[in-house]
């Protein structure tokens, strides 16, 4: 008489049976994928949330400094008009990359200082150092009109591999910099975590300090006062604490 197995012998037993016939015809096993890094501007740049990818509310030790003024989506126009690639959550601007282009403020600045928290949001495993190096955006100084891609302007580099560098944009002519390296190296944080930026703008002569160490000065140039902007330029990046001081 055949003897009945309990359930939990009978699953046993039929689990040992499926695994000799896989076995015994030889079928291969699949290994996962692997994980293609992106090495192009347009392969890293595809790895990159936008505004869909929304911050929580921020909760950190911010506090607003005397006669700085915090600067909204509000306060900012953009180029081109694309409501898509700009938005606002938590009081975290949140720019799409895409298009590219900028916002720019409605107000024009001559001596100030900026300050902001900047992020770069990327989708799945951190990218390596080669794509890390590709992330862009900027803060645009002096903008001039026409609006275009790009304006009359200078800039403080947002682009990971060249942070808190200062050039020109726009057929504006070179600036006489002096930029650090090294100190960039020791003072930049990966893509993914927040880095802190001041901007100094005194009679056309920019500074750009990065996580507080100084990073590039120049020297005075022929534009020394416009609008203040940031810039979409293929990845997304967010903005916290963004704010203004107006010196003398």
């Amino acid at each position: 008489m055949h003897q009945q197995l309990s359930p939990l012998r009978e699953m046993v037993r039929l689990a040992l049976l499926i695994g000799l016939a896989a076995g015994s015809c030889g079928c291969p096993q699949q290994a996962p994928a692997p994980i293609a890094t992106p090495k192009s501007e347009s392969e890293a740049a595809a790895i990159v949330d936008g505004p869909a990818a929304e911050p929580e509310p921020i909760v950190d030790d911010f506090t607003l400094e005397a006669d700085f003024r915090l600067l909204k989506l509000a306060d900012f126009d953009r180029f081109p008009a694309d409501a898509a690639t700009w938005s606002e959550k938590h009081g975290v601007l949140l720019c799409s990359g895409k298009p590219k282009g900028y916002a720019y403020t409605r107000d024009d600045f001559t001596n100030f200082t900026l300050r902001c928290e900047f992020r770069f949001v990327a989708s799945g495993a951190p990218p390596d150092a080669e794509s890390s190096n590709k992330f862009n955006t900027g803060f645009m100084i002096g903008i001039q009109e026409p609006h275009k891609v790009w304006p009359a302007s200078l800039e403080v580099q947002g682009r990971f591999d060249e942070l808190a560098s200062i050039k020109s944009n726009g057929g504006v002519p070179a600036l006489t910099i002096s930029d650090d390296p090294a100190a960039r190296e020791a003072a930049r944080l990966p893509v993914g975590e927040w880095n802190a930026i001041e901007i100094v703008s005194h009679d056309g002569a920019l500074s750009a300090e990065l996580n507080g160490v100084m990073i590039c000065t120049s020297q005075p140039g022929e534009l020394k006062t416009g609008k203040l902007g940031l810039q979409s330029e293929g990845f997304g990046v967010w903005f916290k604490n963004l704010r203004v001081r107006i010196d003398e």
